[in-house]
């Protein structure tokens, strides 16, 4: 057994599209599991090589940290705004946006055992609080989406979130029971293998209701699928600027106050039709 595990990490530099490549042809070699890492702005640098993971179908693992505007300081060149969108458009890749250690450590068994074809995990740059699960939350994890809170009463409307924005939905929805008023959280980590389940797990997660908001700092194409025509969602639609990550979050409406206050209008104007 050796004794030493030193030498196997290879500094690329800012060279992110030979960083992807060379990674290509580590998979191709056979023998390692490869993986690379950066901020998620600079998967645009990786993407030729992305791709061609897809295309080769090679099962290289890409960590992106540093998701979205919660960064901060850094500004508009380094919050990753479309990236994540642009990811999960690549035929075969499967996107993991997990949003505390629990969901990251599934998302990483999840991605090992993946052998069709690449994966990214994206991660955030500020840290998480811990959100509890029962045990059968946990295992449907690994089903790329499942309900994380559900209110004691009839349901009223159904909130989806990933990553940093979990626990703000969370939050909002047991405020919400204050007011009676009832709403599931769905966590959605990976888009991709909630879309693989049966039809029955999936109209059990989001059940039949109009009043579905999405909630992701990212842009948001990717959950109308989801939401309908009659829902809402809170995302990004322009790039973001330089200010302290939770100033920047609850200035583009990802906040509790903000979330309650779309889902209240999402809920009256269905209420009319």
């Amino acid at each position: 057994m050796a004794k030493s595990y030193s030498g196997k990490y290879l500094h690329y530099g800012v060279r992110e599209f030979a960083m992807s490549a060379i990674s290509n042809g580590i998979s191709l070699y056979g023998g390692f599991r490869p993986y690379a890492s950066t901020f998620l702005i600079f998967s645009e640098y990786a993407k030729n090589g992305i791709r061609m993971s897809s295309i080769m179908h090679q099962p290289v693992i890409y960590i992106f940290t540093h998701d979205s505007i919660g960064l901060g300081e850094d500004g508009p060149t380094h919050q990753a705004v479309e990236q994540m969108n642009s990811l999960r458009l690549i035929p075969k890749m499967s996107l993991w946006r997990p949003a505390d250690l629990t969901e990251t450590a599934v998302s990483w068994n999840m991605m090992l055992h993946k052998q069709d074809g690449p994966s990214s995990i994206v991660l955030s740059r500020q840290s998480l609080p811990q959100i509890h699960r029962t045990e059968q939350q946990k295992k449907n994890i690994t089903r790329g989406g499942y309900i994380i809170f559900e209110p004691r009463n009839k349901l009223n409307g159904i909130i989806i979130s990933t990553g940093s924005e979990l626990y703000i939905s969370i939050n909002a929805a047991k405020e919400f029971e204050k007011d009676k008023i009832f709403i599931r959280v769905v966590s959605m980590p990976c888009i991709e293998t909630f879309l693989t389940q049966p039809k029955s797990y999936r109209n059990k997660v989001l059940t039949d209701t109009k009043n579905i908001l999405a909630v992701e700092a990212g842009v948001g194409d990717c959950w109308d699928k989801f939401i309908g025509k009659d829902g809402d969602k809170v995302v990004m639609t322009t790039f973001g600027l330089s200010a302290p990550g939770d100033d920047v979050m609850s200035y583009f409406g990802f906040s509790s106050k903000n979330i309650i206050s779309r889902m209240k209008k999402l809920i009256n104007k269905n209420r009319k039709k």
